[in-house]
């Protein structure tokens, strides 16, 4: 959808429309920003799955909420979900310019937000990475990851990848089996944000505002949500910007996940998975970046990051 197509659309729904910014989502998905009160998803494909995501927070505070959906014909014809727009910046965009307390009370903040939906629990679990690869799985959580190594196997089995590469995803699938006992533990299936990091959290004078981007949710266990905060500490995207504090705060603040047994190793198995997926769907293109960082997992860093955090 166009600028002008979806200022079309706000006309066409009676909705005053002085700002609207023209922005590209996960998936490089269009997404149009307006007036700083609306957020305006449009799609050629069907929305019943993020409808489906947003009935499920409606009820959550400080959470996109769905204002209306519908379709609209522009030449094309577009679903659209129109959406609230939670107050304030990312997280990801200020982090330099908050101090040791700010980012202690933000990091528990996230921690009481994440305790709040966590509660919400489902009767089975959807497991992977941004979108559920094994889905509705009833089973047990290791039983469900073991099938996720599965469908990540017999995916990557087809590319071709250096003799370097390929020795390391060997040795990353034998992480995956050598500590698959650390996945028996398990409450039950809970609501997850499923792509919680620094861009997706909202802050507003400094202070926790919200959280945004659902359209990834789904049902696992709640330390799975941890995963890309952990990611980001050691692999930010961009040099300079430590998350560590307000990791540490959360760890603080949230007992439930922070005292999973065998956590690293937990948080270990969710990295390699998630490096072995983006490898898989960038047909190997994704060597450069996803091979070293497949090192570190294997080499512990998790380990060395959660005994950083916690030194007093």
């Amino acid at each position: 959808m166009t600028k002008d197509e979806a200022i079309q659309l706000f006309e066409r729904l009676c909705i005053p429309a002085n700002e609207m910014t023209h922005v590209k989502g996960s998936f490089d998905k269009d997404i149009f920003i307006v007036d700083g009160s609306y957020i305006l998803r449009p799609t050629e494909q069907g929305i019943d799955e993020q409808v489906a995501c947003f009935h499920r927070i409606r009820h959550l505070p400080r959470v996109p909420k769905i204002v209306k959906t519908g379709t609209f014909e522009a030449g094309k014809t577009y679903n659209y979900l129109l959406l609230t727009q939670v107050p304030g910046v990312e997280y990801y965009s200020v982090i330099e310019g908050l101090n040791d307390r700010e980012n202690d009370a933000l990091g528990r903040a996230i921690a009481g937000f994440l305790a709040g939906l966590h509660r919400n629990s489902g009767q089975s679990y959807d497991i992977g990475h941004y979108i559920p690869i094994v889905k509705g799985h009833t089973g047990t959580w290791r039983e469900g990851h073991e099938k996720y190594w599965s469908f990540l196997g017999e995916n990557l089995a087809k590319i071709t990848l250096t003799r370097r590469a390929q020795a390391v995803v060997n040795e990353a699938f034998d992480y995956l089996f050598a500590h698959r006992e650390f996945l028996d533990y398990q409450t039950g299936p809970v609501l997850l944000h499923n792509d919680f990091h620094p861009k997706n959290i909202i802050v507003e004078d400094k202070a926790f505002s919200g959280v945004i981007d659902w359209e990834c949710s789904q049902y696992g266990e709640a330390d799975f949500d941890l995963c890309h905060l952990f990611h980001w500490c050691l692999f930010p995207p961009d040099e300079g910007r430590a998350f560590h504090a307000v990791l540490k705060a959360v760890l603080d603040a949230s007992a439930p996940c922070a005292t999973v047994p065998g956590l690293c190793e937990r948080q270990t198995v969710y990295q390699i998975e998630q490096d072995l997926l983006q490898l898989m769907w960038s047909g190997g293109a994704a060597e450069a970046a996803r091979i070293p960082r497949l090192e570190a997992w294997i080499n512990d860093g998790i380990q060395s990051l959660v005994r950083a955090l916690r030194v007093p």
